[in-house]
């Protein structure tokens, strides 16, 4: 029994840390959201000017399918619920009692919102920051499971 608290122990202090460099990189999104937001406003008016010169185009119009463009961009829900399941996933870190499946299903919840973050984004910083948040997931699932 004691070896077995003692891989325990060790298996908490590896997922801890796989879930600090997920953290880590989940705060450089956080940080360039807007920048992020404002370059995507910019390129869209951009498009939107370009258009607008060379079609008869009307503005109300093309100003409603921005936003709606903006909107379907927008990724705030999906870093709150993150956000979320972060303090849940340390909560059942720092636990005790049979909980790897419970982390295997926070894995996975933080995998959809992560995935869904990576979907919305075509800025190549986000989309390096998704990666390296995968794969630090991948390894809180394969250490997770190992935990009763």
């Amino acid at each position: 029994k004691v070896s077995r608290a003692s891989e325990g122990e060790k298996l908490n202090k590896v997922l801890i840390g796989h879930r600090e460099k997920y953290v880590s990189h989940f705060g450089n999104i956080e940080s360039s959201i807007e920048s992020y937001k404002e370059d995507v406003e910019e390129k869209l008016k951009k498009r939107a000017d370009t258009y607008a010169k060379e079609l008869k185009v009307d503005e109300n119009r093309m100003l409603q399918e921005v936003v709606y463009y903006l909107e379907k961009l927008d990724v705030h829900e999906e870093i709150n619920r993150i956000n979320s399941h972060l303090e849940k996933l340390k909560k059942l870190i720092s636990g005790s009692g049979e909980v790897g499946r419970q982390i295997d299903f926070m894995v996975q919840e933080l995998n959809r919102e992560t995935n869904t973050i990576g979907s919305k984004s075509s800025n190549e910083t986000l989309s390096n920051c998704v990666v390296q948040m995968k794969v630090q997931l991948e390894k809180m699932r394969e250490q997770g499971l190992n935990l009763e």
